[in-house]
């Protein structure tokens, strides 16, 4: 009843650890599948919410089967499913948010739902929704959940996390604790080295990882503003630096893909996030130095493709 996304999606008074609990939730996966993977349904199979949401809108419609059409002509190629994001929000466990933390178990049948539901009409791949850290206890439970649930369906290939890069971080801790203009380079970062052994991890499950989030703010009061002070440049060159030594780091540790987050700031003032941004945010979106220092990497690299990926 809050209204909030924040909240697992499921009924009050279900078991969490369920995976039929989720079955609304699933079907709003399977719809999208429907949508945007290759095949075509009848429309009887089809549901979409026709509300305008602003005068004059153009209503939604039905339409199945978008991946098989051309991308010249309005397809939309969408190869992977992220089911949701940061379940395990462990910044609100005993507080009056303490029903957004999904243990791992809960995330793990919330997976195994929309997993299946995807997998019915579409070869689109369900990836796990990322977890906020290097957290290897709630991987380990999640994983083995999913398979104690689905044994044998194969409903997992890839690990999904993410990570900010920070001097409060502590080999093999987590959560962190963070303070303002904490953000550093990876190679300043106590608990990066953790990867290697969610890498080796994943690789003996026969899986790949990737990390969805990375990166610092260019300006503070942060958490994750970085101060170029520390390396003898500005702030936004140090968020450059940063973002181009961790794209490296993760290759180097056999992640598979890694995402800085994000690609324009936000045009709300400073804080947490606002700043993190490669351009300036709406109207201008303007090149700050972090999107040279990528595009730079991009062209040396000569992973083009890949990098725009």
């Amino acid at each position: 009843g809050t209204k909030s996304n924040n909240f697992p999606p499921i009924k009050a008074g279900k078991d969490r650890k369920d995976p039929a609990s989720y079955q609304e939730y699933a079907e709003f996966w399977k719809q999208l599948a429907m949508r945007y993977g290759t095949r075509t349904f009848t429309q009887d199979k089809l549901r979409v919410d026709t509300t305008p949401r602003w005068p004059n809108d153009t209503p939604n419609v039905k339409k199945s089967g978008l991946g098989a059409m051309d991308l010249d002509k309005g397809g939309v190629r969408i190869k992977f499913f992220e089911i949701g994001n940061e379940w395990d929000r462990w910044w609100d466990v005993g507080g009056a948010n303490d029903a957004a933390y999904m243990k791992p178990a809960e995330h793990a049948a919330l997976f195994v739902a929309a997993a299946r539901a995807i997998k019915s009409v579409s070869d689109i791949e369900p990836v796990m929704g990322g977890i906020t850290g290097f957290d290897m206890k709630y991987l380990k439970e999640f994983v083995e959940t999913v398979e104690k649930l689905a044994p044998g369906e194969k409903l997992l290939k890839r690990l999904v996390l993410h990570h900010y890069s920070h001097l409060g971080n502590i080999l093999g801790k987590w959560p962190p604790t963070w303070y303002n203009g904490g953000a550093c380079m990876p190679s300043e970062d106590k608990n990066f080295a953790s990867i290697n052994q969610i890498v080796d991890y994943a690789k003996g499950l026969g899986m790949k990882v990737w990390v969805n989030e990375f990166g610092c703010d260019s300006e503070g009061p942060s958490w994750m503003h970085i101060e170029g002070s520390r390396y003898g440049m500005s702030d936004e060159e140090a968020q450059g630096k940063q973002i181009v030594e961790t794209f490296k780091a993760y290759g180097m540790a056999d992640v598979e893909r890694a995402y800085s987050f994000m690609f324009a700031n936000e045009p709300y003032g400073t804080g947490l996030w606002q700043r993190c941004g490669l351009v300036t945010s709406k109207p201008n979106y303007d090149p700050k130095p972090a999107y040279n220092a990528v595009l730079k990497l991009i062209q040396e690299t000569g992973n083009t493709q890949k990098m725009a990926r």
